[in-house]
């Protein structure tokens, strides 16, 4: 898509890779939802490429000015697949850069870079699954100990998961004449292009997977770091699950920082200032894959090693 933008053959190519028609491909394939991704497209190069700006006038992808919009050929190239998943019987899921006013209506999207994409998403009619990583990015650093491995993203303790609140009493759903999506649910993520072992894996998920599962599954409650509900928690881990994590060999963080064989002595990290980003963000966050350079143009921020290095996008 990077390459051809709103070409027809490079959409029926990925179209018949998708396991979507009914009765086609292994069972284990035939689930009810198709994930399509969508995120972190840069458009801009498409504008020094006449044949591309044509296409974008072709299709009538034009500015309020009539001119040719190149940005918006990603959202036509997604909303036909998105076409193409649900005339076979499933449902597409975006990530929310793929959020457009051409994406059928039915498309659930995954909300990652903040709140606010997913409040608007809602407001679309979309239903949306909230996964922002100011939050619950559990690859992201989780803790702010001298030896952490790789520290990378945003600092969120195991408490930070705890307290995690998939809608916020100040998020509002922007009022759009339609008819709001649901809210699904939630969902975390961990990327594991730093994590380069099982145990690495094991150590950036747990224990902090076992706080987001009970945000996830319990009703809602003040969970806040310090709050009593965390307190609790935090008894019930370290008396009752870690000892399970233990038994089954999950090479988890321990809550008072790495054991020395988890540590990675002189390795740099991508630390990122979750407090300076909220400022610039509000909601909708920093991260990403944006025209004016998003995170990166936030002003360098200095890890503990001294390095001045900061992490761009996710």
């Amino acid at each position: 898509m990077g390459h051809q933008p709103g070409r027809a053959r490079p959409l029926r190519g990925v179209a018949r890779l998708l396991p979507a028609r009914a009765g086609r491909g292994p069972r284990r394939l035939r689930h009810p939802w198709i994930g399509l991704g969508g995120d972190e497209v840069p458009t801009t190069l498409w504008r020094d490429s006449p044949r591309i700006v044509d296409r974008a006038r072709t299709l009538g992808l034009l500015t309020e000015d009539g001119e040719p919009d190149v940005a918006q050929l990603h959202g036509w190239f997604v909303a036909r697949l998105a076409r193409h998943v649900s005339d076979a019987g499933r449902r597409a899921v975006v990530w929310d850069e793929a959020v457009s006013p051409l994406l059928p209506r039915d498309v659930v999207v995954t909300s990652w870079r903040g709140h606010a994409q997913g409040a608007a998403a809602l407001a679309a009619g979309h239903d949306v699954v909230m996964a922002p990583e100011q939050a619950v990015y559990l690859d992201h650093r989780a803790g702010d100990h001298p030896a952490e491995p790789i520290s990378v993203g945003f600092l969120r303790t195991v408490e930070d998961v705890y307290g995690f609140d998939p809608f916020p009493a100040a998020l509002t759903v922007p009022d759009s004449g339609r008819t709001p999506g649901r809210l699904l649910g939630v969902q975390a993520q961990v990327w594991s292009e730093h994590l380069d072992s099982a145990r690495r894996v094991d150590y950036a998920t747990f224990p902090r997977l076992a706080a987001f599962a009970e945000v996830a599954w319990s009703p809602a409650a003040d969970r806040e770091p310090g709050s009593a509900a965390s307190k609790e928690f935090l008894e019930r881990l370290e008396a009752c699950h870690l000892p399970r994590l233990d038994a089954y060999g999950v090479e988890y963080r321990p809550l008072a920082g790495p054991h020395p064989w988890q540590t990675r002595p002189g390795v740099q990290g991508y630390p990122r200032d979750l407090a300076a980003e909220t400022v610039a963000g509000g909601w909708a966050g920093m991260g990403g894959w944006r025209e004016d350079g998003g995170a990166e143009n936030l002003p360098e921020r200095t890890p503990a090693d001294g390095s001045g290095v900061c992490e761009q996008g996710r």
